[in-house]
């Protein structure tokens, strides 16, 4: 076994240039597009969002300062903000202020009523209008791209809560247009909800107030009379669990130890963590006034459900990984310490997102915790609903800090067995809504678990639902982002795009939905109960966690993106049987995400499987390469084709744009294995693909090896992704044609949709890592070298580890 080799050869560097894929001119259409439709559908909507305005107007009943409207628009196709922003603020005094369905329905704020009057008359021009030709129009050409337009109505920010007592304000962000507004009425607000002693925090970092015990007729006048507020969700953090039919065992029966070198700290964001058990030496927490003890329960006491806990199982699992069982005896090595963030108890109110994110940072600046797990969620997703106000501050906690959050995917919630006594159609049932992801999960610059049937007990896993144990679990959640959904264009879906990210051990549930026999054994802090059997997303996290604390205690100073990156390289999508067969493939990809990661790869290469990781950053418009030399022993390997196995994960993070569905990841960075090319001839585009200029249909492969880009910037609209997984197989007629080097190439450029202003915001070099794997598959297992040594001397690479003692010398001799 060795350590993983670090890429530390410098990159050539050019600007890129994508190549246009547009075909030639087609046919004009001769035939007038009939308008008389939609000049029906505009004068509908015209006359009722004038009626609208009208009762939202009588219906402010407080002296508020201010008042501001929002008219929300549907489009044809997706708004392109860099093209039409400043033409809708310029000629209609629109100014967008949160876009959803992937930008193709935009909420505007009516920031000037003078202009919005010309857009008002523009729609009547429209309406009126019997010449539609180009040249004779009356009427602003841009509203012909538009579908639909409403106001912003109480009934649409309000959903349906029959008693509100705790929920979240969602609140317009901060635009120069409207800031003065804005703060006005904010100011406003935080008087009104003072006087009428309505507990509430303001969350500047995700635009959101929280409230507790607010009644439904306050939130009503609330809603009605302050005109930042643009939708309102419950308040609620539940535990992700299902129900338990758990066996306890009789002792713990164990004692940790510590290893003699530093370990790692991990953050437990839950319910708190008993130390009426062996973790106790383990907790960092202080006995008295503790900062993260957000609940004021006592952030060393689990009393979850006054039985069993459940943060106590998280911890356990998070310390000791798959050592901690119950059969499990004498002494075992704890891989991380634990910090208890206790966030959730019983009849406590939902801390506020505040809270845990400065118990966050707190934690990283004073304990240098950079790994978290948080397996205690909020609503069910629905389908292709944007990013929540909490995932978005999770991600910016994990750009700013350099931590990686392990988040449980979520659990679905209805009854596996229904008032018949049937079971769920698995895996069928994964196609359902239902099982979507919970929020905050869809967090792209952290690490989201699903889990399978495993419970790591092969002698104990029978009568399980799944008919394999790397299956996903009945319970586990998919990736709320429907592919299949009409609202998604096929140049809008990106593959790479996928939450869970991974797969995990969860265990499972019989026909009966007991678990006594196929779930997980999991620490309970109940007295005489020590052990018991439990199945969720919630216990797969903190799996993951354990597994990136061992990464780290191998591999001190990686950075977590690249912690991240090893693990998902590691990951293989499990093989299932004929019963998904029924599961749209789409589904499936949503479901098992990049797969089940291995232990022994993430934390070692060997002779024949050696894992590289290159570490570097990228400007939006340049393009990079990397060479990368294979061994010539591999030249006279008796195995003709298939003789190497690749596999590259591209991680990096970034700074979200919140309330922007389609440009929340704003920045691309894609790869491409190429062969051994000149940068010049890649950077042109002169390599890639090529298409025929009438018919646009492909006429080369270019000189791509296998794969093409991990991902396809082209398109306005496309959604980002920044995980990225591809593999392919190389022979030896390739390695001769190519004289055993591969380019690896690194692009980056900005969304299409970002405006002048956003791209001067987000014009800096982003860090990047990819890790590459290599393994050899000779004929017959007839190995001739080591492929590790032989790609380290060719490339002259260092290994983590001596990276680690170069850096360490340089800073004691600093």
């Amino acid at each position: 076994m060795y350590p993983h080799l670090i890429y530390t050869n410098p990159p050539q560097v050019d600007k890129f240039s994508q190549p246009n894929r547009v075909p030639g001119e087609k046919p004009k259409d001769t035939d007038q597009p009939n308008y008389a439709p939609m000049q029906q559908d505009f004068s509908a909507s015209l006359a009722k969002f004038n009626l609208d305005r009208a009762r939202r107007a009588e219906g402010r009943t407080l002296p508020v300062p201010a008042h501001i409207d929002y008219i929300r628009i549907r489009f044809f196709s997706v708004f392109d903000n860099a093209k039409f922003e400043s033409r809708y603020r310029s000629n209609f005094g629109l100014v967008p202020v949160l876009s959803d369905e992937f930008n193709q329905r935009i909420l505007f704020a009516i920031a000037n009523d003078d202009r919005f009057q010309n857009f008002l008359n523009e729609i009547l021009n429209f309406i009126n209008a019997d010449q539609h030709e180009k040249d004779q129009r009356q009427y602003n050409s841009d509203l012909l791209f538009i579908k639909g337009f409403e106001l912003l109505t109480s009934p649409d920010i309000l959903p349906s809560i029959d008693i509100p007592s705790d929920v979240i304000l969602n609140l317009v962000d901060s635009h120069l247009d409207i800031t003065s507004i804005r703060e006005s009425i904010n100011g406003a607000l935080a008087s009104y909800l003072e006087s009428n002693e309505i507990r509430y925090e303001f969350v500047d970092g995700n635009s959101t107030i929280q409230l507790w015990d607010v009644t439904s007729a306050e939130l009503t006048e609330v809603v009605n009379n302050f005109d930042v507020i643009t939708s309102v969700r419950p308040n609620a953090f539940g535990v992700i669990s299902p129900d338990r039919y758990g066996i306890a065992s009789r002792s713990f029966g164990f004692q940790p130890v510590l290893p003699d070198n530093e370990i790692p700290i991990i953050g437990i964001i839950d319910t708190g963590i008993s130390d009426q058990t062996p973790l106790a030496e383990l907790i960092m927490n202080p006995r008295e006034n503790d900062p993260y003890d957000l609940t004021r329960t006592n952030a060393r006491i689990d009393n979850w459900d006054n039985t069993w806990g459940h943060g106590t199982g998280v911890a356990g699992i998070a310390a000791f990984g798959h050592k901690l069982h119950s059969r499990v005896s004498g002494q075992v090595q704890a891989d991380a310490r634990l910090l208890s963030i206790k966030a959730l108890s019983p009849r406590n109110p939902r801390v506020s997102d505040n809270a845990i994110s400065e118990a966050i940072r707190r934690a990283n600046k004073e304990l240098d915790v950079r790994i978290f797990v948080l397996t205690i969620s909020e609503n069910i997703k629905d389908d292709n609903e944007p990013i929540s106000a909490l995932a978005y501050e999770l991600d910016l906690l994990a750009y700013e800090l350099n931590i990686l959050i392990c988040i449980a995917s979520g659990n679905m919630r209805r009854n596996m067995i229904d008032a018949l006594g049937q079971m769920l159609p698995y895996p069928k049932h994964f196609s359902d809504a239902e099982n979507n992801i919970h929020s905050p999960a869809e967090s792209m610059n952290n690490l989201t678990v699903g889990a399978i049937a495993d419970n790591l007990e092969a002698n104990l896993f029978v009568a399980g639902i799944a008919n394999d144990k790397t299956a996903p679990a009945i319970y586990s959640s998919k990736f709320h982002i429907n592919l299949d959904s009409a609202t998604l264009t096929q140049n809008q879906a990106n593959k790479q795009l996928v939450k869970p990210d991974i797969l995990y051990y969860g265990g499972d549930h019989e026909i009966t939905g007991d678990k006594s026999r196929t779930g997980i054994s999991v620490l309970t802090p109940k007295i005489g109960q020590y052990f018991v059997r439990e199945t969720g997303t919630s216990y797969a996290a903190p799996f993951v966690a354990n597994l990136a604390a061992r990464i780290l205690g191998e591999y001190p100073r990686l950075s977590m993106q690249t912690v991240k990156a090893i693990i998902v390289n590691s990951a293989t999508v499990p093989k299932l049987d004929e019963t998904f067969t029924p599961v749209s493939k789409s589904v499936l990809n949503n479901v098992l995400g990049k797969g089940i990661p291995s232990e022994p790869i993430c934390l070692k290469s060997t002779d024949h499987e050696a894992t590289i990781i290159l570490e570097d950053g990228i400007l939006p418009g340049q393009i990079q390469t990397y060479s990368l030399k294979l061994p010539d022993y591999l030249l006279i390997s008796k195995k003709a084709t298939g003789l190497l196995e690749f596999q590259l994960t591209l991680c990096f993070k970034f700074k979200p744009i919140q309330h922007s569905q389609s440009t929340y990841c704003p920045i691309h960075i894609g790869f491409g294995v190429f062969r051994n090319a000149e940068l010049s001839q890649i950077a042109s585009g002169k390599l890639d693909d090529q298409y025929d200029k009438e018919t646009n249909e492909r006429t080369s492969k270019g000189h791509r090896l296998r794969t093409g880009w991990s991902q396809d910037p082209y398109y306005r609209g496309k959604l980002l992704c920044n995980t990225q997984k591809t593999s392919f197989i190389v022979g030896k007629k390739e390695l001769i044609d190519e004289q055993n080097t591969f380019v690896i190439v690194l692009s980056s450029q900005f969304s299409k949709l970002l405006t002048e202003t956003q791209k001067a915001e987000y014009a800096q070099e982003n860090e990047f890592t990819i890790a590459i794997r290599v393994h050899e598959r000779p004929a017959k297992g007839e190995y001739i070298d080591s492929l590790y040594e032989g790609i380290r001397l060719v490339n002259n690479l260092s290994t983590l580890i001596e990276l680690d003692a170069d850096l360490e010398a340089e800073a004691t001799a600093e």
